[in-house]
Parts: C-alpha cells; structure tokens; sequence
C-alpha cells in the first residue's frame, strides 16, 4: 500500500512540473510580447497559447460543444454558442466587440470546433485560432474551470 502512495505521489508530481513548465513557457511569451504560434494554415493553437490567451481580456473563449455539455463545465470565461445555432444573427450577438475569438470543443477528435471556424473566418474582421486540445485536455490539467450557464 505504502509503494502504490509512493507511486501515485510521483505521478502527481511529475503532472505538477508538466503543468508549471507550460505556465512558465506562457509566462516567457507574455513577457516578450510574442503573439501565439499558428500549427499551421488552419490557426490551431497549442495549450501554452491557450494559457496566454485566456488571461487577456480582448479575447473570447468561444465553446461551441452542446449546451449540455458546457454547464457540465467549461474553460473559465468561455461564452457558450453550440455549432447547431451558429448563424448570422448569433454569431454577431455573441462575438459582438471581440476581434480575437478562441474556438474550442471537446478536443482533437471533436468536428464541431473546425467547423465554427470555418463559419466565424467568414467574417473578415474576426481573427479566429482552434484550441484543439479543448475541453478534454483543460480538464485534465486542472486549469480554472467553471459549471452552469453563463
């Protein structure tokens, strides 16, 4: 019993660094002014960028998952606009003084994130990225969260 305590203290232990090193790495960027890094053509964000982006005000964290999934929890400031309702009219509603607009949903398998990008990209002024980690990887990370509707 003491050995699996043992174990399980390391495992901990080894998820604590992960996590401090990616804020370190957030913290560096934010320091040099660096802007996040794109994966490639379809602005994908990686989850050092993420951090960066969700302490900036001018930024909306836009969770696009069912609206059932979102009050089960949900990055911490994020704005609820499932992909099934996602128009004209909603989308100006909702995005209506944000430029930088962070989409996400479940995370590397979920469909739903990719293509509200493709529908918010429609509006020129708008710069959208993909968290593609999303939901799935924020949680597991212990990252500020919140539960309900906003």
């Amino acid at each position: 019993m003491k050995a699996r305590f043992i174990g399980l203290l390391k495992i901990l232990a080894q998820v604590c660094l992960c996590a401090v090193l990616i804020f370190v790495v957030a913290r560096a960027q934010i320091s040099h002014g660096q802007k996040p890094e794109a994966d490639g053509t379809d602005q994908s964000i990686k989850l050092a960028d993420a951090i960066m982006l969700a302490r900036r005000a001018d930024v909306l964290f836009l969770d696009v998952r069912s609206r059932g999934f979102f009050s089960r929890g949900h990055i911490k400031g994020a704005v609820n606009l499932p992909l099934t309702e996602m128009n004209e009219v909603t989308i100006a509603v909702v995005v209506r003084d944000h430029a930088n607009i962070v989409v996400y949903c479940d995370g590397q398998t979920c469909l739903a994130g990719p293509q509200a990008v493709n529908l918010l990209r429609k509006h020129p002024r708008l710069n959208v990225m993909l968290y593609r980690g999303g939901w799935n990887e924020w949680l597991s990370l212990d990252f500020p969260i919140e539960r309900g509707q906003l």
